[in-house]
């Protein structure tokens, strides 16, 4: 088990209207937490690494895809405005 305290959540699952939800959620955040973790080990130890681990370290979540698609246009922009009134 590995637990990310960046992000420690523990949702109680139990009945009611957000369980979906919440444990659609919490598998997101585990997957982006395995992604993560590859990504070091491929980094740090890639010799304990199986040729499957080796690839799926290479390739992000589709919402971490997303959030760079998304996300650095954004920050470009917000830079460009800082820039601009002098706040940066």
């Amino acid at each position: 088990m590995l637990i990310d305290f960046q992000i420690s959540w523990a949702p109680r699952l139990q009945r009611g209207l957000l369980r979906g939800p919440k444990r659609r959620l919490l598998a997101l955040f585990q997957e982006a937490d395995r992604y993560h973790v590859r990504k070091l080990k491929r980094q740090y130890r890639p010799d304990l690494m199986t040729p499957e681990e080796r690839a799926a370290s290479k390739v992000p979540p589709w919402f971490l895809r997303l959030h760079r698609i998304v996300g650095a246009p954004l920050r470009d922009l917000r830079r460009k405005v800082l820039e601009w009134v002098r706040a940066r």
